[in-house]
This record gives structure tokens, sequence and C-alpha cells, in this order.
């Protein structure tokens, strides 16, 4: 038996792993969702981070002085989410629980609970990001999913929206990320 704690299935080894338990007759098993709360958190985290300006609040506290910043409320912002599995339905639910906007976008969809709407990958990922504060990427690397947030998809976001990746780097085109205007 070969339990499996990973959540991409990307890396070579686990391919060979995968096919020696074939070939010997051994279960295979994994545990889905077992990430879902600490990435979820941990989106939340970086979206409050950007909002509250927390690193410009601390290096101020660090020097002793008060500046005062303008910061920005999470609620009224607009998520989308690329990939509402696990992940990003716990994106959801958290940014539900702030007073956000969620979108989601997976290859089959289907309402779901705290998103406001699911639409489907081939329905166009610029609808999905095009009004979005946050693009919150939480998708499987495949064929199909690699480069799917390209140079197109970046230009149709918003000029201050923030892309959070949680999923593999290959999902990301990154010469067209660093192409991007800033």
């Amino acid at each position: 038996w070969v339990h499996l704690c990973a959540s991409g299935m990307d890396v070579p080894i686990f391919f060979s792993v995968l096919r020696a338990c074939v070939r010997n007759g051994a279960a295979v098993t994994h545990c889905p969702g077992v990430y879902a709360r600490p990435m979820g958190e941990y989106v939340l985290g970086h979206m409050l981070n950007i909002t509250r300006r927390i690193p410009e609040h601390a290096a101020n506290q660090q020097a002793r002085a008060y500046k005062p910043l303008m910061q920005k409320e999470l609620s009224g912002c607009a998520v989308a989410v690329l990939g509402a599995g696990g992940i990003g339905s716990e994106v959801a639910r958290l940014a539900k629980a702030f007073g956000m906007r969620v979108v989601g976008m997976r290859r089959s969809p289907a309402p779901q609970p705290n998103f406001d709407a699911v639409l489907a990958a081939a329905d166009g990922l610029e609808d999905v990001v095009r009004d979005a504060d946050f693009v919150v990427v939480s998708m499987p690397l495949t064929p199909a999913t690699r480069h799917i947030v390209d140079a197109k998809a970046l230009a149709t976001m918003k000029q201050d929206a923030y892309l959070i990746n949680v999923s593999r780097g290959g999902v990301v085109d990154e010469a067209a990320l660093v192409a991007a205007p800033q």
C-alpha cells in the first residue's frame, strides 16, 4: 500500500512509483482536500496583507514612526478563482465571509456554494478575470492548463489587480507575466 500526500502529479518520481504500484498490485491512496484549509488561509492572508498594507505598517512600527496609510477593505472586492476544486472552494468560502464577490472557473461548471457564478474554461478566461481585484489560480497543471494564464489573460486583468498563484508554476506563463505592464 502506498499513500501519496501530494497535491500535484507532475513530479516524475510519482509516475515511477505509480507504475511500480500497478505492476505489483499495490493499493495507491491519496488525501484530496488536505491542503484546502491551509492554502485558503494563505491566499486570504495575502489579500489582507495587500489591502491592509501590513508590511508597511510593520516597517513603520519597526522604525517607531507613525505614518497614516490608506487601506482598502476586502468587502466589495471581487475575486476570480481559477480552479474551483478543494482549494478554490475554500478560498471562495473565506472570501464570501469577507463580503467579496466570487466568480469561479472550472472544467465542468455548475453552481457551487460561495460562488456568485462558475464559468467553464471554454467560456473564456478573460470573462472571469476582467473585473477581479484578485485572481487566484488554484488548478492542477495538465496539458490543458499549462500557460492558461497567458499574455491575453494578463492584459485583460485590471491594472491594479493582483495575481495569487497557488498552483504549479507552469499554469502561469512566466515569460508573459514578466513582460506584463506593471
